[in-house]
């Protein structure tokens, strides 16, 4: 309920930005086509929005409120991803000893939002909002986007790599016998 009236105000309150940030002023040394290209306001870098949990439903449902209000606030959303979960044993030991007491095993699931270019008046309240929204066992990193993101994001076929294994030792075993003679 809260979130709703939250998600009101803030499209009524970017409706009279956008509408104020149309009228201009012209400089009389610079010609209009020079300021066609630009935006007034400042806008961030390509970020990326990074949540993590243990309880897979709730950090789903998270994920798709928080795209659909990046969205509604105007911010353009470029891609959103999840990574394999990370698989933890987590071992609990009787006191003073060695002995386990109990075995848990744990997952912890990732999702990324990546945002492209935030612009610089909204992201203050973009973060305000995501503070506030955040549900409980769910963590929030947003950093600035990097090339190993990219490549962390693609998750290697084991086949094929095993493959490729295979076919250099074989390589390597039919250069030997061709040496021999």
């Amino acid at each position: 309920m809260a979130l709703r009236m939250l998600r009101k105000v803030v499209k009524s309150t970017l409706r009279t930005q956008v509408g104020s940030s149309f009228c201009r002023a012209y400089s009389l040394y610079e010609p209009d086509y020079l300021e066609v290209g630009k935006s007034k306001i400042p806008m961030h870098d390509v970020l990326n929005i990074q949540l993590t949990a243990y309880n897979f439903c709730t950090l789903e449902s998270y994920h798709h409120f928080l795209d659909n209000l990046i969205q509604d606030m105007g911010i353009e959303v470029e891609t959103s991803w999840a990574l394999p979960p990370k698989h933890e044993i987590i071992q609990k030991f009787k006191p003073r000893s060695t002995v386990i007491d109990s075995e848990y095993k744990l997952k912890t699931y990732f999702r990324s939002i990546q945002v492209v270019q935030p612009p610089s008046t909204l992201y203050p309240i973009l973060l305000r909002m995501i503070d506030a929204s955040l549900p409980e066992g769910v963590t929030v990193n947003v950093v600035k986007h990097e090339p190993e993101h990219e490549e962390i994001r693609h998750v290697p076929n084991k086949d094929l790599m095993e493959l490729k294994e295979q076919l250099d030792m074989v390589g390597k075993t039919t250069g030997k016998k061709k040496k021999g003679f």
